[in-house]
């Protein structure tokens, strides 16, 4: 019988230019991606492969961090990958302009909420951004969280933060996860994770060799992507549609069976490793919104035990700069409380209303939701 296939969301290269100049970053980048092209054409597994993205150093301060956006980008894109992370601002000197001109860029963006005092600030970024172009929030995420060391390969957050070169893998697994549990239950499930842990650490330790770089890990979040849903498996295990009362029980029971599988597995994890519910990446979380059963504050509850639980939410605009900012404050408590790094993307969207529908690009149509 064939091994079924192990689906990997993505493959994260951490680079680490020694030089910050444009020429010298150019070149680095270019040849890097070469030797990674080459790496991959070798493997069996290449075709199981949805992205590959690099992730870089946060740029030193003195930098023209446009310039270098437009470069890393431009050398990037050249080479045949176009998602690029690790472009850090710190939200004590958040400066509009800067986040917008980094966003235009084609990069993606992390804003370090190092300070609870300017909440109001990363708010009011958000807004004016979104004045323009929404669909760029779509790219920027708010890092909570005082871990310098957390590192995973789910953009916007993903930044080098080891500053050495490195590869993080993340799986696409949801239907499978699903597919088990309703033939063995939890058990079925935590064997599936198991295998398909086994399997991606083993293909990026394959890689990470042959390139001679650190491999950092398995990010083995429950993440979605529109049919392939976390939210589906979230109503399977609770017997009700989410957000209803039985889906936070689901939730931490299904953080727990990844866990466990983990621990069996004995594999090298790094970063988020939990479910994820990101509303414009989820076929089911988007159909609860057009139902009218998914709140902001729904999600914040669900930030309890799921990981990133604000996530690619779309609101009204009008009026929105305290509850966004009450928002930040929430999740910065669930933060310290978990002792978790989380992040935030919100898209907040002048001139509509809840259960209307907005155009978000890659996304396709995303619900309102109310606060």
């Amino acid at each position: 019988m064939k091994t079924p296939s192990v689906k990997i969301r993505a493959l994260t290269f951490y680079l680490n230019p020694k030089s910050w100049n444009s020429t010298d970053i150019a070149e680095y980048i270019s040849s890097r991606l070469c030797r990674i092209h080459v790496s991959l054409d070798d493997v069996e597994w290449k075709k199981d492969v949805w992205s590959l993205r690099i992730s870089i150093p946060p740029p030193p301060e003195k930098i023209d961090i446009i310039k270098l956006a437009e470069k890393v980008y431009d050398s990037s894109f050249r080479s045949g990958v176009s998602l690029i992370s690790g472009f850090t601002i710190k939200s004590n000197s958040i400066d509009y302009n800067v986040v917008e001109q980094l966003l235009q860029s084609n990069v993606y963006v992390c804003i370090d909420a190092n300070l609870q005092q300017s909440f109001k600030r990363i708010a009011e970024t958000l807004l004016k951004i979104s004045q323009k172009n929404p669909v760029l929030l779509s790219r920027v995420a708010v890092k909570l969280g005082n871990s310098k060391e957390f590192l995973t390969p789910y953009f916007p957050l993903s930044v080098n933060v080891k500053f050495r070169e490195g590869l993080a893998v993340s799986l696409l697994y949801s239907t499978d996860l699903l597919e088990a549990y309703r033939i063995n239950g939890i058990k079925g499930l935590i064997d599936k994770a198991y295998e398909f842990m086994i399997r991606s650490e083993a293909y990026g330790l394959e890689i990470s060799s042959k390139l001679g770089i650190n491999f950092y890990g398995v990010d083995y979040s429950i993440s979605p992507w529109m049919e392939d849903s976390s939210a589906r498996l979230v109503e399977e295990v609770s017997g009700v549609p989410i957000p209803e009362p039985g889906s936070i029980s689901a939730v931490a029971m299904l953080n727990r069976a990844v866990y466990d599988a983990a621990v069996k597995a004995n594999i090298k994890s790094t970063g988020f490793c939990e479910l994820m519910l990101p509303v414009a990446e989820d076929n089911v979380l988007k159909q609860r919104a057009l139902e009218g059963r998914l709140r902001l504050r729904d999600l914040i509850a669900l930030s309890t035990l799921c990981v990133a639980g604000v996530d690619m939410a779309v609101i009204p605009a009008e009026d929105s700069l305290k509850t966004i900012k009450g928002l930040l404050e929430d999740m910065f408590k669930i933060a310290e409380f978990k002792s978790r790094v989380l992040g935030v993307r919100l898209i907040p969207y002048y001139c509509v209303k809840p259960g209307e529908t907005v155009d978000l690009g890659l996304f396709g149509e995303v619900p309102v939701i109310p606060p």
